[in-house]
């Protein structure tokens, strides 16, 4: 008897728990979300599926053969399967038409309708669209005719010589029900994080704790399941298992440095390319190989009749070289994206614990692990894990040492335990912080604009203490600067043997889509830069996943590249839920405001 009644008091007063009614609501929600409205196709077809009928001996095209073991080939000429007489309102199409490539890269089949209807009696176009291998959901394709239609044809958009399974092709199915654990488990997350990061949460009372040993164990969970969804990516990906053969570069740097000894790649370069006047001129270059017959390297650095990698050495430093001595083989790309990105996330969460403990000491823990997450994801790791090929490897190298040498820098500061307004420097800790960022200049040199960062993190000590360049602060001032000396020694010996400059790190020479020799600098190229990286609004779509790159118009006549983007900064930044409690902190008087709520909401695009 009282156990029962020790159970229902704990029951009452969990109900009478704010906070467990709202989780319990949610979950309520994302459950009818999951139910119906991610089913509701499910529904509209069970009161308006009209009459079932599987399409059969449909008359192929001539770019489509039929193979001895049932499957179809694809080659040139129509490649469409034409149903006549169908004489029925089309609600639906099934179509079960499968890759039997196993590249990922050919998963999708792009399909086109073409249907004849009251509207038409001719044949006209229906958008095209994806069916996905593995997906059941996409092979049901919804259309709206007017009225009978009495013909159909299924256009096959894929490349020739490509094969595929095509099973059963059927009208106006009933929709099957799905439960999806995964999208409940992201939609009750989602509604979730916006409970937690709305502007009147409770969580905001909690403030960052360095010295919180639950703090860190959540901060440290959080960062380990994002380097999950990194391995989760990777082992997703399997076209980056097998790369192309020009994402090679570093695996044949390696080789080329234990055979040979030297930093140029072993194939030489065809005559006609050695003789050409400017190799680099990109148009009479593939016209010139392709009347001779022959190929070359692309986006290799050409440079005194040898291609060479002018993708920085410090990956092949870090990993490719030790990996090919200790084990004797390669060190895979994706590998070491995957470390670099992990390197970054943990870094992520590093800097900014230690910009909190020494800027803005009332910053809420809940706005820490925003921060850290929004932080990873507006730095591109996302999309280089994504894309783990050969151009991503010395872009998130130069992030994660970028990222770890900044953190280094500032965790390099303490205070002494006698006396807190006494500033110490750690000395392995600066040694370290210098030696990632030097690094960085052997990944992507234009990175190492971040080690301006060294005045404003280490001023106090400069300026006022003189714990640098002074006498007491000797070991500090040499762990500082020997770093940047030594690397940058064998970096300007690198690239002087490779292009006889110290200061060339041989990127103008890139056999790649224009002529970098030429390219110089433009002035009227910066307003343009300015408006697609700040200003252009995001390009939004009715179609999953709903967001795309942007594209790129402009009065600016000139032979010009960029790297996509979905959107400009200043319009993702109304997307962060740090951006709801800056501006509701701004009207409040409380004095634990951090002014981080307001830098939070302004994350750049990719």
């Amino acid at each position: 008897m009282k156990i029962g009644q020790s159970i229902k008091q704990r029951v009452i007063k969990l109900w009478q728990n704010d906070t467990f009614r709202a989780v319990l609501l949610l979950l309520i929600i994302s459950l009818l979300l999951e139910s119906f409205v991610f089913n509701f196709r499910f529904f509209t077809s069970l009161v308006s599926h009209g009459t079932t009928a599987t399409l059969q001996n449909g008359t192929l095209g001539s770019g489509i053969k039929r193979n001895p073991d049932g499957t179809y080939t694809v080659s040139s000429g129509e490649k469409t399967i034409e149903f006549q007489n169908i004489n029925l309102k089309i609600h639906d199409i099934f179509i079960d038409i499968r890759n039997i490539d196993p590249n990922p890269a050919k998963q999708a089949t792009d399909v086109t309708l073409y249907v004849n209807d009251r509207s038409s009696a001719l044949y006209y176009s229906l958008p095209a669209r994806d069916i996905i291998r593995g997906i059941e959901n996409t092979k049901y394709l919804q259309l709206y005719t007017a009225g009978v239609t009495k013909d159909l044809k299924i256009q096959i958009n894929a490349g020739a010589e490509e094969s595929f399974n095509i099973g059963r092709i059927s009208l106006n199915n009933i929709r099957p029900f799905t439960f999806s654990i995964g999208r409940f488990a992201a939609v009750f997350g989602i509604l979730l994080l916006i409970y937690i990061a709305r502007p009147k949460s409770k969580f905001y009372r909690v403030l960052y704790r360095h010295d919180s040993w639950k703090q860190r164990t959540a901060a440290v969970v959080l960062c380990g399941v994002i380097c999950f969804g990194f391995f989760t990516e990777l082992e997703l990906n399997q076209d980056a298992k097998t790369p192309a053969a020009h994402h090679l570069q570093y695996i044949e740097l390696t080789d080329a440095i234990l055979d040979t000894g030297h930093v140029y790649l072993p194939d030489l370069p065809p005559a006609v390319l050695r003789d050409m006047q400017n190799p680099y001129d990109t148009a009479l270059r593939n016209q010139v190989t392709q009347e001779a017959g022959v190929g070359y390297r692309w986006d290799t650095a050409y440079f005194g009749g040898r291609y060479y990698v002018y993708f920085g050495i410090t990956p092949v430093v870090l990993f490719y070289l030790p990996y090919k001595l200790l084990t004797g083989a390669d060190f895979q790309n994706n590998w070491a994206v995957f470390i670099f990105c992990c390197i970054s996330a943990i870094a992520m969460f590093g800097v900014l614990s230690q910009v909190i403990r020494r800027w803005f000491p009332k910053t809420p823990f809940l706005i820490y692990l925003l921060l850290s997450v929004i932080g990873i994801a507006a730095c591109g790791a996302l999309r280089l894990i994504a894309l783990p090929y050969l151009y991503e490897i010395p872009c998130s190298g130069a992030l994660a040492l970028g990222l770890s040498g900044i953190y280094f820098w500032l965790a390099s500061i303490r205070t002494g335990p006698a006396d807190p307004g006494i500033t110490q420097i750690s000395v392995w800790r600066i040694l370290l912080g210098s030696v990632c960022v030097a690094l960085v200049g052997g990944c992507r040199p234009q990175v190492l604009i971040c080690a301006l960062l060294a005045f404003p993190i280490f001023w106090d000590a400069l300026a006022k203490k003189r714990l640098l360049f002074s006498r007491q602060g000797l070991w500090a001032t040499v762990a500082l600067c020997a770093p940047f000396a030594v690397i940058g020694a064998g970096l300007m010996y690198y690239n002087f043997i490779r292009f006889g400059s110290v200061f060339d790190f041989g990127s103008a020479y890139n056999l790649t889509v224009d002529d970098m020799t030429s390219r110089g600098f433009v002035p009227a190229r910066i307003p343009v830069g300015f408006w697609m990286y700040f200003f252009q609004p995001a390009a939004v779509s009715s179609q999953f996943p709903y967001f795309g790159t942007t594209g790129y118009s402009t009065e600016f006549l000139i032979n010009n590249y960029r790297e996509p983007t979905a959107a400009a900064s200043s319009t993702t930044s109304c997307f962060s839920p740090m951006c709801w409690r800056s501006n509701t902190g701004s009207r409040s008087k409380k004095k634990n405001c951090s002014p981080l709520y307001s830098s939070a909401s302004f994350p750049p695009s990719y």
